[in-house]
């Protein structure tokens, strides 16, 4: 094939991604609004789930701060998508806000509030463009404290992580709301050397709800519940997004609910909180106990009322606990679900009754006594009963200092930092030279990351979990971001070999935004180019800052051309 042939197809592939794919094309709207636009001191971004509802944490700190008329002449930015648009829009009018702005993911308007915003919050990650400015301040709550393992520690997929790390490396403050989960976050996205903001060791803003005791009161007199026994159901999400992953839970859901159906009193109502995926297709016309969480109300604001929960896996268990009320786990398929996935405690060791059939479930159910969990809740609920959104707000615009902060660097060990860029690790004589040095490396002196894509490692990433424990690494996620000059002077570079002081100005500004999107504000002492080959790597390599380069020839060049 030739080189014009090669060119004109990847020019086609190109333009098609930017027709079709909204988010393809987004990384081109925020790139050119990062690098025009100011900052506006006055603009908040609120981010929630990536934007599939506007619930947890985030909620609550925009609740907060839309309440005080101190902070009333802000303007807050609420990210929806498409699907749920008018969804959320009936949800917060419902609540009586109408100070707020919502802009579709992906959107132009989205991706100027991202670039332009000066505060951001966000309780997942933001999209793989995203680059934090220097100017902004970002707060990254994280959305619950984690049963199953994370990070480097998920086995099947160890190279997934690039996202959320690279978030967490531009982030100002991550909130954590236990040592238990402050612990295994730093060790499993490999923080302790990059990560330069503060750890915010509070509660859960979301979780301050279960102490509303009289608010709970008046809720449930208004939804009529008073004489009722409220019994949630939010069990955890199986399998993939694929169309056949969806049907097979359903199926399994549907049956499940119809035995319950048929065995609760006719003072019970068990409330449903399924994922997205399912809730959509499921229908509750056919049950006489069974109905869907109102969707008027904040998952947690409605959970509040419970009498009793029901979930499996799934990590609400820890924020209800904070109620001291009967906690159920409904784990028909325990050892099929954990024959894939690493856990951080034993699931056999909760304090909690468990139920493999419906039988077992509404006899748990039905049991009046509550068994006491007292140590569970200091260990994981320490600071629940304080109000985390106010203080954050106060935290962060009027520099009051309630929040029990760390400071990130503070865990640094002072030796250098020492980035190895690794290939694909495919199964060839590269790796197995990686392999081999990684296995050798002096760690008393220096901290080593292997740096990788994260797609093209997807075939090998059981390479990942063999890497010693003392190593760390990078995985990168996601495109470039480009305006359409630099597309169009990178397919010069690329394609045909001009070297122009224009062409070579745009490549050079194109890879600083790069090394800003992937490392953050982050400098290593030493970069190794491993694998010798990529162009890409080594033009990114060439913008780190005061950094001592090295590429690995692994044959004669000469003899090779």
């Amino acid at each position: 094939m030739s080189t014009f042939t090669r060119t004109w197809k990847a020019i086609k592939r190109n333009v098609r991604s930017f027709r079709k794919n909204r988010a393809y094309r987004a990384r081109f709207h925020f790139t050119s609004y990062y690098e025009k636009e100011p900052i506006d001191e006055k603009l908040i971004f609120f981010e929630s789930y990536s934007a599939n509802n506007f619930s947890g944490n985030v909620f609550y700190i925009y609740k907060a701060i839309a309440e005080d008329p101190r902070l009333s002449d802000y303007h807050k930015v609420i990210a929806c998508n498409r699907k749920n648009h008018e969804e959320v829009q009936r949800f917060l009018d419902f609540h009586g806000f109408t100070d707020y702005e919502l802009v579709e993911v992906h959107s132009h308007q989205y991706c100027k509030a991202l670039a332009t915003a000066k505060y951001l919050f966000n309780n997942s990650t933001l999209p793989v463009y995203f680059i934090k400015r220097p100017e902004q301040m970002y707060f990254n709550t994280w959305h619950g404290t984690p049963l199953k393992t994370l990070g480097r520690s998920i086995i099947s997929a160890p190279n997934e992580i690039g996202n959320t790390q690279r978030n967490f490396f531009m982030a100002d403050y991550l909130l954590y709301p236990n040592e238990f989960t402050f612990s295994h976050m730093r060790r499993d996205y490999m923080l302790d050397e990059l990560f330069p903001g503060n750890y915010s060791l509070n509660g859960y803003p979301r979780n301050y709800v279960f102490y509303q005791t009289e608010q709970q009161q008046r809720l449930r007199e208004k939804l009529e519940l008073t004489e009722y026994q409220i019994i949630a159901y939010m069990p955890t999400w199986r399998g993939t997004v694929a169309k056949r992953s969806v049907q097979e839970q359903l199926l399994a859901v549907r049956y499940f609910l119809m035995e319950i159906d048929k065995r609760l009193r006719d003072d019970q109502i068990f409330y449903v909180n399924l994922h997205n995926f399912l809730n959509a297709e499921l229908e509750y016309e056919g049950y006489r106990h069974i109905r869907p969480f109102p969707k008027e109300y904040e998952t947690y604001e409605f959970l509040s009322i419970a009498d009793c929960l029901v979930t499996d896996y799934s990590s609400v268990f820890f924020d209800f606990a904070n109620t001291r009320r009967k906690i159920v786990l409904f784990a028909y398929d325990e050892d099929e679900y954990f024959a894939t996935r690493g856990v951080y405690m034993d699931y056999e060791e909760l304090p909690f009754p468990k139920a493999d059939t419906v039988q077992k479930l509404i006899r748990e159910i039905n049991d009046p006594e509550v068994r006491p969990y007292t140590e569970f809740i200091e260990r994981f609920d320490p600071w629940d009963h304080q109000d985390t959104a106010a203080m954050i707000r106060d935290q962060i615009f009027f520099g009051k200092h309630d929040l029990h902060l760390i400071d990130g660097k503070s865990y640094r060990n002072g030796k250098k930092n020492v980035l190895i860029f690794g290939g694909s690790l495919a199964q060839n004589g590269l790796t197995t030279s990686l392999r081999g040095l990684l296995n050798h490396l002096d760690t008393e002196k220096y901290n080593f990351f292997v740096m990788f894509f994260k797609q093209r490692v997807q075939r090998y990433n059981y390479v990942i979990s063999d890497f010693p424990k003392d190593i760390s690494y990078i995985s990168i996620q996601g495109w470039k971001d480009i305006t359409i000059m630099d597309a169009f002077c990178q397919l010069l570079y690329y394609r045909f070999n001009i070297t122009s002081k224009f062409v070579l100005k745009r490549i050079d500004a194109m890879f600083q935004r790069e090394a800003r999107r992937i490392f953050a504000e982050n400098q290593f002492s030493d970069v190794i180019h491993f694998t010798g080959y990529e162009r890409n790597i080594a033009a990114l390599f060439g913008q780190l800052k005061n950094t001592h380069r090295v590429i690995y020839v692994h044959n004669d060049m000469r003899k090779e051309k």
